[in-house]
């Protein structure tokens, strides 16, 4: 049925007239739909109530010489009063503020109210974007977890929906999905949580004190959180370490080897000055721990080196540093020997009667000495230093080849009553240089320990083909071994 249309008329008094007062506006716009009521009076009553004035507003239809008469409580019209009431609006004054407002639902106005919003557009895009859906969901999950909240969001103060959207939007969020997600982690924005993502972080706790600390990769924080390290810089120090270590050795192990290796070369250390040079080390990787000044050996340090017997014990095993010196078990002292890559020595004799397949010639050739000498200057040795005896210019072919060869090389004759052999090896071994040789010094190895340990190390084989192209090619694994 149609809404009747009623014309208000407002009167002074209805004194006269008996009244009947309705209870219910339905029963009321009942009765005057029923009897097709068109006209409609609006009566002022001024009653006292606790000693003052109140002035009482009634709807009123006349049937019959009788008022029938119901309180206006606010509204202006019958059927706007009906319509609050059927949309459970709890006062006329509402109803008017949300229907100016552009609302037609208390619910959606009390949300909006208690939010302190008066926007029906943001009240439909909360709905839109879930956060009323969820709302409750979120109020749990915050409840059980409080500690997990960003530390400036209160949630008692978000206390419905539409607050929670407001905050949400506020702070750059789009939806419900990345607010729920971001806040129940910690973030309070969307821009902090979108940085976190992209670095593989998912908790505002850990993104904060990884930033703090100096890390953009979840990874790193993590290994560095477990590892008890307190930042990057100290982080990268550690990467160094276990790099240096190949997995292989302690920390201290590694730190003492790239010590050695790069020690002035030729100096002897002894077990107490080994000792130094691990205290020297470690002072360099000292840390404060948090909430401290004070600069301590790392739980990450890993040292197996805690006795002279451990030094001794890894000095004499560890194959590596063979290329670098020798430890000398007996006098308990390691001698730096590295190999130069700008010197090397060559075994004249032998060089110069070499023939295609390898093996020695009654004859000698300056011209063999020369094809190396250029080989090795190809290689970048800017020292070749060749050492011959006094016989071996008797044994020459090409003399004339001399001066050419000298240009190329330092040429030296071994001193009188000294082997070209010993005299190659003892400068070879001052020098700390490799010696290019066929000959395996098998008779020296005998007599001589130091030559027995290492000729192998410092011997460089060598061939000179048909075409007299020289090939080293233990020169090249020797020098990437190093």
């Amino acid at each position: 049925m149609a809404k009747q249309k009623f014309d208000y008329y407002e009167i002074i008094n209805s004194s006269n007239l008996p009244t009947i007062e309705f209870k219910y506006i339905t029963e009321f716009i009942r009765l005057a739909e029923s009897k097709e009521v068109q006209a409609m009076f609006i009566s002022h009553e001024v009653v006292k109530n606790d000693g003052e004035n109140m002035e009482i507003d009634y709807f009123m239809i006349l049937l019959n010489n009788v008022f029938y008469t119901i309180k206006t409580n606010g509204y202006k019209a019958a059927y706007d009063y009906l319509d609050g009431v059927e949309k459970c609006f709890p006062s006329a004054a509402d109803y008017y503020e949300a229907i100016k407002l552009g609302f037609h639902d208390y619910h959606e106005f009390d949300q909006c109210k208690k939010s302190g919003v008066q926007d029906r557009g943001l009240y439909v895009k909360m709905l839109k974007l879930g956060f009323s859906e969820h709302f409750e969901e979120f109020r749990s999950a915050a409840e059980k977890s409080p500690k997990m909240l960003p530390e400036e969001f209160n949630l008692a103060e978000y206390d419905s929906a539409m607050k929670l959207c407001v905050y949400a939007l506020d702070h750059g969020f789009k939806d419900y999905g990345d607010f729920g997600k971001a806040t129940l982690h910690g973030f309070s924005d969307q821009h902090t949580y979108e940085q976190a993502k992209a670095k593989g972080f998912m908790n505002a706790i850990e993104f904060k004190n990884a930033i703090r600390m100096g890390f953009d990769s979840l990874r790193e924080y993590q290994e560095a959180t477990h590892l008890k390290i307190n930042s990057k810089h100290e982080y990268n120090v550690f990467c160094y370490y276990r790099k240096l270590s190949k997995n292989i050795y302690s920390l201290d192990q590694a730190n003492l080897m790239d010590a050695l290796m790069t020690y002035e070369n030729g100096k002897k250390l002894t077990l107490r000055k080994l000792r130094e040079l691990l205290v020297e080390i470690e002072e360099k990787v000292k840390f404060a721990p948090e909430n401290s000044d004070k600069k301590v050996v790392p739980e990450w340090y890993s040292r197996k080196l805690k006795s002279d017997t451990d030094i001794i014990e890894f000095l004499s095993r560890c194959t590596e540093l063979s290329n670098y010196g020798v430890f000398d078990t007996e006098a308990e002292f390691f001698e730096v020997s590295r190999l130069s890559d700008t010197k090397i020595y060559v075994d004249a004799s032998n060089v110069a009667c070499a023939n295609q397949r390898g093996n020695p010639s009654p004859k000698a050739y300056y011209k063999n000495i020369i094809y190396l000498a250029e080989e090795l200057h190809r290689r970048r040795y800017g020292e070749i230093i060749v050492i011959a005896d006094a016989s071996l210019k008797h044994k020459i072919v090409d003399n004339h080849q001399f001066e050419p060869m000298k240009k190329l090389v330092t040429y030296l004759e071994a001193p009188a009553k000294t082997s070209a052999d010993e005299y190659l090896i003892e400068k070879a071994k001052d020098d700390k240089c490799y010696i290019i040789s066929n000959d395996a010094f098998n008779d020296w190895r005998q007599n001589d320990t130091w030559i027995a340990q290492n000729i192998d190390k410092i011997r460089v084989p060598f061939i000179i083909d048909e075409n007299n192209k020289v090939s080293i090619p233990a020169l090249e694994r020797l020098t990437q071994e190093r």
